[in-house]
């Protein structure tokens, strides 16, 4: 956390970096979306499978798109089975990287509320609702916190 200076020996904090708040929000997303993706692409393979069996091959492609755009496109579904993911290596790549900055929470909090902007827009762009967007808010800052906070050496017995 502290680094030692070569006169004199005095603790010198390590400079603030941006890219150590970046870094675990990146990572994260790139976790979250492959998540999404996948779910998304089962999702759609199994709607296809269904509509195939139950409409007449005319009304296929009009019921795919119609079940699609409710389910996956409008909606929180993707963004429910990411949120979990995107939570836990955020909170476990603030822990990696809040080890080595001299404000841990500082940079927790940092990288929750980053999260929360670029997740939170990505949830108004598909018209999300808000009673799940706010709350998903505090989550991802709550855990860029938690991260930060576990990942602290605690102070020494006196």
């Amino acid at each position: 956390m502290y680094s030692l200076a070569e006169s004199g020996g005095e603790a010198h904090p390590r400079p603030f970096k941006p890219l150590d708040v970046l870094r675990p929000v990146l990572v994260a997303l790139a976790a979250g979306w492959i998540v999404a993706l996948t779910v998304g692409l089962v999702l759609a393979r199994l709607q296809y499978a269904e509509v195939a069996r139950a409409f007449p091959p005319e009304q296929i492609p009009a019921e795919y798109e119609n079940r699609l755009d409710r389910e996956i496109r409008q909606g929180p579904l993707l963004l429910l089975a990411q949120a979990g993911v995107v939570a836990g290596v955020l909170a476990w790549q603030v822990g990696r990287m809040a080890k080595r900055t001299p404000r841990p929470l500082r940079h927790g909090a940092l990288s929750g509320i980053l999260m929360a902007a670029i997740q939170g827009a990505v949830a108004l762009a598909m018209h999300v609702p808000l009673t799940f967007i706010v709350p998903w808010v505090g989550v991802l800052i709550g855990a860029g916190i938690y991260g930060a906070w576990s990942s602290a050496p605690s102070a020494p017995p006196q």
